[in-house]
């Protein structure tokens, strides 16, 4: 596998209500 083969899969498996709950921690969505 490779890094960019890894980050597609990461990146289809991401959670948009899951960020938006980092949010108020201060988590912005590129540092996460």
């Amino acid at each position: 596998m490779q890094y960019n083969d890894i980050l597609k899969r990461l990146k289809s498996l991401s959670n948009p209500k899951a960020v938006e709950g980092m949010a108020k921690y201060g988590i912005t969505p590129e540092s996460a």
